[in-house]
């Protein structure tokens, strides 16, 4: 085995003797030194903070709390900002939400926040749903209506969310039919469902079909120039004086004569619950509309003074003025087409299912020819979902009992006598 040798250089011959590879590394500059010397180059100095003139050991670093309490030094020399905080979502409309999620969203948006749901009977069966039945739900959203503080408690956290004001509409649709999910499941009268304003309104049976171009672009566009000026309207800043750091909601008052209104119709509608043929089923009803007529007074107003500036280009000073006697006249006379309303939606929830079924056929047998029918053409039509013979004679003779018909015995071609109903 040859083994290859370096050849020595003559000397006189003037080459240099090449360096070794030790001699190299300690010499030539490193990535960091070439860094540095360009920072100072151009006026930022050494990329790397030194504490001392000596180099850190693991001797000089000390404790662990030693190694942190330099890195914060390091810290405040440097001046790094602080972590920022996320960006909070503001929210005008909410759907399918946990009570816990709306709670957080509540907190986060002062105004107040809209829960839509295109079905409300599917609004009452998600309660309590993820707390196996045993939830509050129904309770947060009575505490709300009150305007009570609301408190939701979290597993996830040891701190209970809670909402000193809030402000909550719950907005949506539900069948005639499905009027009684809104009732507590128990019989307990807890008033949930008074808290409601229904509209319900006659239904307007066949129309002809006629071209619309529905609602035009110039009155969406003022509707949303109306609704943003109201957006920009600001809340009370607290003056620190009762512990509040939050924006509070801004008060209005009554003018005189608007008082007089307020008081006037007051006084009608109590003692409207003292008639002697007052239905007792409306008396939680009636107790809650006081509130209801005032938030529509207040949309009223606002609405009039968004109007009056908004469209006008006006300049307007958040000073609160009273409410006027117009707006109250407005807001009142709402109160009172909802009220109508109301009395439809809870007269027709003392409503069983053998009545609704009764008018049901009532109706049909009133729009067939002669206003008459028999327990065998009832079945023939399968009218609300009659499967035997026995069943239809058995409602035949509820409409009489009621009296909305009788039951007449005739004779048919044949001479066979058969029992036909006859509508009144």
């Amino acid at each position: 085995m040859h083994q290859k040798m370096d050849k020595k250089p003559k000397p006189g011959n003037g080459k240099a003797k090449p360096k070794t590879r030790s001699e190299r590394t300690s010499k030539e500059p490193t990535l960091k030194d070439r860094k540095d010397r360009k920072a100072e180059s151009i006026g930022e100095g050494p990329q790397s903070v030194e504490t001392n003139n000596k180099p850190s050991t693991a001797a000089d670093q000390g404790t662990p709390a030693d190694a942190v309490a330099q890195a914060k030094a390091i810290a405040v020399r440097l001046q790094l900002p602080e972590k920022p905080q996320p960006p909070v979502l503001k929210q005008v409309v909410t759907n399918d939400v946990t009570t816990e999620k709306l709670a957080v969203i509540m907190s986060r948006n002062p105004r107040g926040i809209i829960r839509a749901t295109d079905e409300l009977s599917a609004f009452i069966r998600m309660m309590n749903v993820y707390h196996g039945g045993r939830g509050a739900d129904r309770q947060f959203y009575l505490s709300c209506w009150s305007g009570s503080s609301a408190q939701v408690d979290r597993k996830s956290e040891d701190t209970p969310i809670l909402v000193k004001d809030p402000f909550v509409n719950v907005l949506g649709g539900i069948q005639p039919d499905m009027l009684s999910t809104l009732e507590d499941e128990r019989g307990r009268e807890d008033g949930f469902i008074h808290r409601f304003l229904f509209c319900l309104p006659s239904a307007l049976g066949r129309r002809n079909w006629e071209k619309s171009a529905g609602v035009s672009r110039q009155i969406r566009q003022t509707w949303n120039t109306i609704i943003d000026w109201l957006f920009d309207l600001s809340m009370t800043e607290p003056d620190g004086s009762d512990g509040e750091r939050d924006p509070q909601p801004r008060t209005l008052r009554f003018s005189d004569e608007a008082a007089v209104v307020w008081s006037n119709w007051h006084e009608r509608h109590w003692a409207e619950t003292e008639w002697d043929c007052f239905p007792a089923h409306l008396r939680g009803v009636w107790s809650k509309f006081e509130v209801h007529a005032l938030a529509l007074v207040l949309l009223a107003q606002m609405l009039k003074v968004a109007c009056e500036h908004a469209l006008t280009g006006k300049p307007y000073q958040q000073e609160d003025p009273p409410i006027d006697a117009d707006s109250m006249q407005r807001g009142l006379k709402l109160a009172d087409y909802f009220k109508d309303h109301c009395v439809r939606v809870f007269n027709r929830l003392k409503v069983s299912h053998a009545d609704l079924k009764a008018e049901h056929v009532i109706k049909w047998i009133r729009r067939r020819p002669g206003k008459r029918t028999t327990a065998r053409e009832m079945l023939m039509h399968g009218i609300v979902g009659i499967k035997t013979a026995s069943e239809a004679k058995a409602l035949l003779k509820d409409l009489q009992d009621r009296g909305w018909g009788a039951i007449e015995v005739v004779r048919g071609k044949s001479g066979r006598k058969s029992e036909c109903f006859l509508a009144a």
